[in-house]
């Protein structure tokens, strides 16, 4: 696995995840990610926390070349998620994972805005506060 500069991406950013099954209490987002980390650890991954240049996907296996030298791999999954900084930003969807992206994007667009095809979120009623909106219709943005 190959997670550049900022290893385990969004999940490093959020303070307390609510809404992951088995912890009852809730889990900072940092440890929620420890956890998925040692895990891949057992099973064998190895882990460079290197930036990905360039990715030959012509042959099997399949090359993946970093900074410092050339991995071959089984397998490829790109998970990635540019963002337009300054520039107004939609979430879909109206639970709690809706809530949590829209808060965490509050950093970069310049406006916010939840579109949900009902007339109340199924959000939980911490998550609407952290995310400080009431019912669908709240379009003033954050």
């Amino acid at each position: 696995m190959a997670n550049d500069i900022a290893p385990s991406g969004q999940l490093t950013t959020t303070s307390d995840v609510e809404n992951f099954p088995s912890f009852l209490e809730g889990i900072m987002g940092m440890e929620l990610m420890d956890h998925f980390r040692n895990q891949s650890l057992r099973f064998g991954t190895a882990i460079y926390t290197e930036t990905v240049n360039k990715v030959d996907l012509s042959s099997f296996p399949f090359k993946i070349f970093i900074d410092a030298k050339t991995v071959l791999a089984d397998s490829v999954i790109v998970a990635t998620a540019p963002i337009l900084k300054n520039k107004p930003l939609a979430v879909i969807g109206g639970g709690d994972s809706a809530m949590e992206e829209s808060t965490f994007l509050t950093k970069y667009g310049s406006n916010v805005y939840i579109i949900h095809r009902r007339d109340s979120f199924k959000a939980s009623k911490i998550m609407r506060n952290r995310a400080q909106v009431e019912e669908p219709g709240y379009w003033g943005g954050f």
